[in-house]
């Protein structure tokens, strides 16, 4: 709770403070205000915050509140008991959008000296961590560069001079240049901070990866942008040696195992029928492991292949009921290991959909893995497949394409939920989460079908009451003209 923080930090402010919800009523006050106004606390708390205003002053005080309530401002106005002036900063106070209530920060007129003295002081150390920082930074104000720093002068190879002087967006590579535009156009549309991975041209041409933070800070209707560049670069060579060391290693372990799969397949078919029931039962514990195997494999040579762009799509018409039922063979005694139901909805007629029949199997492949692992013994998995006409509200809901028709791909299951803080992050590589004890994985699964459905111009997401069952939906469109 915002009391509860000021409560405990609120005396350490060496000037005069008050907290007041959104319907006005006063909830906190700090030691130096009550000693600044010769009140006491009891009278304060719960009460109108227009109460402390001397009544000369309080009509025009509440008019240009109500008029400028929605942004920072300040104002010299006289408060009861001593008359004192004061010069009163008003901030609104926001949680996740939201409008908690206000602050209120007094200083004594007659302190204004003491006070410019001060922001001097607070002005050189700002200079100081600007200059010092390991971020390249540099500071938008009404839509012009105003001010950048030293890092950022080492990031691009430009002078503050000549970094003022041209077209900030020369500093980026082509295919960033729009989205930064955008927010430079209309740096009031910035509400919250923002994060991106662009690439900054140095100005002997070559290209420097970096992470970009946004920061908007808006003050009596002036709209500022402050941009923080961190040189990943590193990091980038990094992911690389660690992408083709997966590819590499992946390559090497598929060669034995292919050999492995086809001597236990050729081994079970000639002792069929001659084993005890106890033998035929390991045969099937090697082949459901190398199918695991071979599974996981294929995930991280997948990886590699979307991270480094050695990804073509061959695009065909498939029909996506042959597909998936693909697929169910291939799992067969994995679902019926566990006694699950598979519960299909699909149309008497579909057109075919253009997708790259390869990798769309990929996507169904890990769906359906991730299905049966997290579905309880006897529980039942539900596919369902739908068409859905052009300019549809989910496709606007979506972002995509409009005026083309496409498939919505359902898969559901019976198992513990999905949390809904967790219902993004699970698409992201490497991120798992603890849904079940016992269900191995290395967080893979859902980035490869995230990206290649991407890859096919659609949209997937989960739907989960957190509690039990999750539906993963997959938005395609028909065709990829």
């Amino acid at each position: 709770m915002i009391e509860e923080f000021f409560n405990i930090f609120g005396n350490t402010f060496q000037f005069g403070l008050i907290y007041f919800d959104k319907e006005g009523h006063i909830k906190f006050v700090n030691n130096n205000f009550l000693s600044l106004s010769q009140f006491r606390q009891e009278e304060l708390i719960e009460k109108n915050w227009q109460e402390i205003i001397i009544e000369e002053d309080k009509r025009w005080v509440e008019e240009y509140f109500r008029e400028n309530k929605e942004k920072s401002f300040n104002l010299d106005f006289r408060i009861k008991r001593n008359f004192l002036p004061m010069r009163v900063f008003f901030s609104p106070v926001f949680k996740e959008k939201e409008l908690l209530g206000y602050l209120l920060s007094f200083f004594p007129i007659e302190k204004e000296k003491e006070l410019e003295r001060e922001i001097i002081i607070s002005t050189n150390i700002y200079h100081e961590i600007m200059e010092n920082a390991i971020d390249g930074i540099c500071i938008f104000k009404e839509k012009k560069l105003i001010l950048t720093n030293r890092r950022l002068e080492e990031l691009t190879g430009y002078s503050q001079e000549e970094l003022k002087n041209i077209n900030f967006l020369e500093l980026l590579s082509p295919k960033d240049k729009n989205q930064i535009k955008n927010i430079l156009e209309n740096p009031e549309n910035v509400l919250l901070p923002l994060h991106f991975e662009i690439q900054l041209i140095h100005k002997h041409k070559f290209p420097i990866d970096t992470e970009l933070r946004i920061v908007p800070i808006a003050k009596n209707g002036v709209h500022s942008l402050i941009f923080f560049f961190r040189d990943i670069t590193q990091l980038k060579e990094l992911e690389k040696l660690k992408t083709d060391y997966f590819a590499m290693v992946s390559h090497d372990l598929r060669s034995p195992l292919t050999t492995i799969k086809e001597a236990v397949a050729l081994l079970s078919e000639m002792a069929k029928g001659k084993l005890p029931s106890e033998s035929e039962r390991f045969f099937n514990i090697i082949s459901e492991e190398l199918f695991k195997l071979f599974h996981l494999i294929d995930n991280l040579i997948e990886v590699s292949r979307l991270e480094t762009g050695r990804i073509k799509l061959n695009f065909q018409p498939v029909e996506i009921q042959q597909l998936i039922n693909k697929s169910l063979t291939s799992f067969q005694i994995f679902y019926e290991k566990k006694n699950l139901r598979i519960e299909k909805k699909f149309p008497a007629y579909l057109p075919k959909a253009e997708i790259d029949p390869d990798r769309f199997s990929s996507v169904i492949n890990n769906l359906l893995d991730n299905a049966i692992k997290y579905s309880p013994q006897g529980g039942k998995i539900t596919i369902e497949i739908q068409k859905i006409e052009p300019n549809a509200k989910i496709i606007k809901e979506k972002k995509l394409k409009l005026g083309i028709p496409y498939l919505l791909i359902s898969i559901s299951d019976e198992g513990p939920g999905i949390p809904k803080e967790y219902q993004e992050k699970i698409f992201e590589k490497f991120e798992k989460v603890e849904l079940k004890p016992g269900v191995k994985g290395i967080g893979l699964g859902l980035a490869i079908v995230k990206n290649i459905v991407k890859l096919h111009k659609g949209e997937i997401w989960v739907e989960s009451d957190g509690l039990k069952g999750s539906t993963f939906n997959i938005l395609i469109p028909l065709t990829q003209k």
